[in-house]
């Protein structure tokens, strides 16, 4: 479902994004893992929230 999710825009975003913003996401996804993957929830915790208040 958060697969599915990610791949469709929210309702609010703009309508076209370009590639910078892309790639910005894809670093953000790849840290979120990276921190996921060592256990560190308070990395989780700081890179969720900021990713969220980006938008």
């Amino acid at each position: 479902d958060l697969h599915r999710r990610a791949q469709r825009p929210p309702a609010s975003a703009p309508s076209v994004r370009g590639r910078a913003d892309l790639v910005a996401d894809a670093h953000e996804h790849t840290a979120l893992l990276d921190a996921l993957i060592a256990g560190d929830q308070e990395r989780v915790r700081a890179l969720v929230g900021a990713h969220f208040r980006a938008r």
